[in-house]
């Protein structure tokens, strides 16, 4: 019987220092995993000159990086050159999998990673809300028939109320998108896709992420039992703030 090797896996997120709200919580979740060959790296991305970036080093003991480059054209660009830099050390790190948790969102249980690595698929994601104060949802994304100047096309569309209540059944179920806050991927999905944002698309690189696997037959799958919790706080202004740095409102 030949011996089982536990996969190798990248558990990190970029972050910057408006979420430090959630910080400690989010660090005492992910450092009290069941899992024994994970490794922890944080891209942090506040305009600060490393400032932060050195605090959550000192103060956690994890490896971070920062990087912020103020020439970025926009938001969606600095997220994106961020998880580029994350999805690199997976490749030459010699990691199996990328575990993509976002710094404010704990994951439902300290079996996460083992729970996701079972269900042997090259992209499967556990579910978290989002959405403003008093209205959230959860995001699992289907494709939509719309017509553009005649044609018909199928496009991404968030799940109604009712669409996710009778898809959530506890089981693993193929989606087109859920985003990338809860989500193992395979290191071989980095040989031909990785993080990017189009110009002509105006979403962020994790759309556009589950778009490219769409278009290259790669299914994306959700565990319907796994829900995190989102510490969101004040997302709104947080997120009003951030935008002003790029010009954005």
């Amino acid at each position: 019987m030949s011996e089982y090797i536990l996969p190798k896996v990248l558990l990190a997120c970029p972050t910057y220092e408006g979420k430090n709200y959630a910080v400690h919580e989010w660090m005492e979740s992910i450092k009290n995993l069941n899992y024994f060959n994970y490794d922890i790296l944080i891209v942090d991305n506040s305009n600060d000159d490393g400032k932060n970036a050195e605090w959550l080093r000192k103060t956690f003991d994890v490896e971070v990086i920062h990087h912020y480059n103020k020439d970025a054209s926009n938001l969606k660009y600095l997220m994106a050159e961020c998880q580029r830099i994350i999805a690199k050390r997976v490749v030459k790190g010699g990691y199996d999998y990328l575990f993509s948790l976002e710094s404010d969102v704990i994951p439902p249980n300290k079996n996460i990673i083992q729970t996701l690595i079972n269900h042997d698929k090259w992209v499967v994601s556990g579910m978290y809300e989002i959405g403003p104060k008093g209205y959230s949802f959860l995001l699992l994304q289907h494709l939509k028939e719309i017509t553009i100047d005649g044609v018909k096309q199928l496009a991404p569309a968030q799940m109604t109320h009712p669409m996710i209540a009778n898809f959530i059944n506890g089981e693993l179920k193929k989606i087109h998108a859920c985003g990338v806050g809860c989500t193992l991927i395979h290191k071989g999905i980095f040989d031909y896709i990785n993080f990017r944002i189009d110009d002509k698309i105006d979403v962020h690189a994790d759309s556009i992420f589950y778009m490219d696997l769409h278009n290259n037959g790669v299914p994306a799958y959700v565990d319907t039992s796994l829900i995190c919790h989102h510490l969101r706080g004040d997302w709104e202004e947080v997120s009003k703030v951030r935008n002003k740095e790029f010009g954005e409102k």
